[in-house]
């Protein structure tokens, strides 16, 4: 960088010195005022995350019908506990491993 100014006089070097810092303060402060106060929505935005990692949320069920029946929470409670038995337990190691491979596709 110092053999481009080498021949130019303290005068100009100050003057291109102010004038960087002018134009880059000016494109900064626009920048500011266009994020803080521009409305109009722009092309090109930050974008949070890609479109396939969004997660829809399902529309609330406008009845008073619960998702599962009574017996049926209870029957998914009563199997819950069953696999947390046999998973504890040596003897039935077996067992658990075939119904965590079976349903490890779903």
């Amino acid at each position: 960088m110092s053999a481009l100014t080498l021949n130019l006089s303290k005068k100009v070097l100050v003057f291109y010195l102010i004038l960087f810092v002018l134009v880059y303060a000016g494109i900064s402060l626009y920048t500011v005022y266009d994020a803080l106060w521009n409305k109009e929505p722009k092309g090109r935005r930050a974008r949070i995350a890609p479109d396939h990692l969004i997660v829809v949320k399902a529309s609330l069920c406008t009845s008073n019908q619960p998702v599962l029946s009574k017996t049926e929470f209870e029957n998914a409670v009563r199997f819950s506990i069953y696999l947390d038995s046999i998973k504890n337990s040596r003897e039935q190691e077996k067992s658990f491993e075939s119904l965590h491979e079976k349903r490890a596709d779903h």
